[in-house]
């Protein structure tokens, strides 16, 4: 039970327009070793300390959240922590901030310029996509403040939308940065930040 419990805590919201992304956050944490029960289980507990955040949207009931939670079990394909844009988030907090990073003072932006540089750099300097939902799930943002800061870091020149979205495709970017990518910090690089990143 104390494992049903880590994951309900891990998926909670924080704020308004998060409920979505938690359900799949805590359907990725029940993927292996959980039987039905035990994710009903899960589920029902996240509903209850959801609905005592008062974060539970007016006029939607239990059965459309249990609906988008069994949805989201059926469609989760990595367990939390082991997709690939975990791993890129992962970078983005532990590595060295990208010089452009420097232009923003709260850790959260810092981080947001930091992801972008990490994909740029995995992608081998192809155009890569990003949408909003996937920045909500890691930024802890709603869609809309999302949207707000990729087009904030395309007017400050750090991002470069190399191709527009369809309606089956996310925007496809370019990190292009206000100093070159050379003079970027390289992974592992044991250079320390003037800012350290939150735990």
């Amino acid at each position: 039970m104390r494992f049903i419990e880590d994951a309900v805590r891990r998926s909670l919201p924080q704020a308004e327009h998060q409920n979505d992304r938690c359900l799949l956050t805590l359907a990725r944490a029940l993927i292996n070793g959980f039987t039905p029960a035990e994710k009903m289980s899960a589920f029902d507990q996240w509903y209850k300390q959801t609905g005592a955040r008062g974060l539970l949207r007016q006029g939607q009931s239990r059965d459309t959240y249990l609906a988008q939670f069994l949805h989201a079990v059926k469609s989760a394909k990595f367990p939390l922590g082991q997709g690939p844009m975990d791993r890129v988030w992962a970078l983005a907090c532990k590595e060295p901030w990208p010089p452009e990073a420097a232009m923003f003072e709260s850790v959260e932006a810092k981080r947001i310029v930091a992801l972008c540089f990490q994909l740029q750099r995995l992608s081998g300097g192809k155009p890569w996509p990003l949408a909003c939902r996937v920045l909500t799930r890691y930024a802890g943002m709603n869609p809309t403040d999302a949207a707000r800061w990729l087009s904030a870091l395309v007017g400050a020149g750090i991002l470069h939308v190399a191709e527009r979205n369809t309606t089956t495709r996310a925007i496809r970017y370019r990190y292009i940065g206000t100093e070159k990518m050379t003079q970027a910090p390289e992974p592992g690089s044991t250079k320390t930040r003037t800012d350290k990143p939150l735990p």
